[in-house]
């Protein structure tokens, strides 16, 4: 769509306007409602749209699209309890709805009710058990909880599920920009010295089309530290 476009380009005056056309020949196009809620929410205006998803919701009540636009912007406002009921009101219908599960346990944690969100990511990964993106966010509130080792069985389950194998050129010259900020922001002694406890590190790198977030673990051995990119992670040492 034309507006998606426009959006990724950084040109939100012109997306908004197609986004708003559309929206006066079809009130309830999905894609319109969605891409205008996404620049609100960056405009930090989410409050502004809401009107217009409520009305959609109210034609089409039970619509898991409308159900999930209602939800993103109640969060987005603060407005936790309305966008639980919308999601929960998603997986009731459809316990396999990975994009609900994921918005569910990240409205949870934010209500710092994390044993919450565990249980809805360990439910959804029951009819998901392949899904990479779950058993990640089931890791982070894990680790959350300060619970280091059933985190770190989650990562290492994700990587013997071979997730690495659908990588694409994107996520390796993500991993390539990685490597070049950790080895410029960590210099050869720190590095050294951080080698004899663990560490977690966090490293941001906007690759233009997508905001990437990268973790970083040094373990022991700092030959070993692993980079996560989006949902995947990568081995430092299979690129050599």
């Amino acid at each position: 769509m034309q507006g998606q476009v426009l959006t990724a380009r950084g040109n939100s005056a012109g997306a908004r306007t197609v986004f708003t056309k559309a929206l006066q020949i079809d009130r309830d196009a999905i894609d319109a409602l969605s891409g205008l809620l996404d620049l609100e929410i960056k405009a930090g205006q989410a409050a502004k749209i809401r009107p217009q998803i409520e009305q959609a919701l109210a034609r089409h009540p039970k619509d898991p699209a409308y159900l999930l636009l209602s939800a993103e912007v109640a969060a987005a406002e603060g407005i936790f309890p309305r966008a639980e009921q919308s999601l929960r009101a998603i997986l009731d219908a459809n316990g396999a709805r990975e994009d609900a599960a994921l918005m569910l346990t990240s409205v949870l944690a934010d209500q710092s009710r994390l044993k919450e969100a565990q249980a809805v990511a360990e439910k959804s990964l029951e009819r998901l058990p392949m899904s990479s993106r779950i058993r990640m966010k089931l890791a982070e509130i894990l680790e959350l909880q300060g619970l280091a080792l059933e985190s770190q069985t989650q990562y290492e389950q994700v990587m013997s599920d071979n997730q690495l194998a659908g990588a694409t050129t994107d996520m390796n010259d993500a991993f390539n920009t990685a490597s070049a900020q950790f080895r410029t922001e960590v210099g050869p002694s720190e590095h050294r010295d951080r080698s004899h406890r663990s560490e977690t590190g966090r490293l941001n790198a906007n690759l233009g089309w997508q905001q990437v977030r990268f973790t970083l673990f040094v373990q022991g051995d700092p030959t070993k530290h692993r980079i996560q990119v989006d949902n995947f992670w990568v081995d430092p040492r299979a690129s050599r």
